[in-house]
């Protein structure tokens, strides 16, 4: 009786690594296709919660915008004046046109200010922003009869981040 050692045989070996090495490729090429759409893309703000409510926020008062008290989007509220880190927007909330301010000016912050008859109803900030944004910047399109407003972000780098376009829905 012939005794056969114990072990795998070369054809086994070289089974195992072909195996091993196809694996290996696919996961080089997954990652180097992972690094180009890192590097084409900017980082996703939708994932970070400061900058998702920001947007949210902005799109629902877009929405909400109302010109029964004349222009839906005013030059200028009390101390402040409408321009690309300054945005007005009268909406209509609660059975009453208010005036909502999003106040852009200051670093690392976001200001959302609600007043009912030039009286101060709500204030909202959205701090930590400058360590993914550099830049907010908001201006008026022509959109059918409505202006729509253009949001757009900058990461730290210029990169155009976030470009979105609200237009008012019709109240009646």
């Amino acid at each position: 009786m012939v005794k056969r050692q114990r072990g795998y045989t070369l054809l086994e070996i070289i089974i195992a690594m072909a195996i091993f090495g196809t694996v290996l490729y696919i996961l080089v090429l997954l990652m180097g296709e992972m690094r180009s759409y890192e590097k084409r893309l900017p980082v996703n703000f939708l994932k970070h919660p400061q900058i998702s409510a920001i947007t949210s926020r902005l799109r629902a008062d877009v929405l909400d915008a109302s010109n029964l008290a004349g222009d839906a989007f005013p030059q200028t509220f009390a101390d402040y004046e409408k321009g690309d880190d300054v945005f007005i927007v009268q909406v209509w909330s609660d059975g009453s046109i208010q005036t909502v301010v999003w106040d852009f000016r200051k670093k690392d912050q976001v200001t959302r200010s609600q007043y009912r008859v030039g009286m101060l109803m709500s204030e909202w900030t959205a701090r930590g922003t400058g360590n993914l944004v550099k830049k907010f910047n908001i201006e008026e399109e022509d959109a059918s009869e409505w202006n729509g407003i253009r949001f757009k972000a900058y990461d730290k780098k210029g990169t155009l981040a976030i470009d979105q376009l609200y237009i008012p829905r019709v109240h009646d």
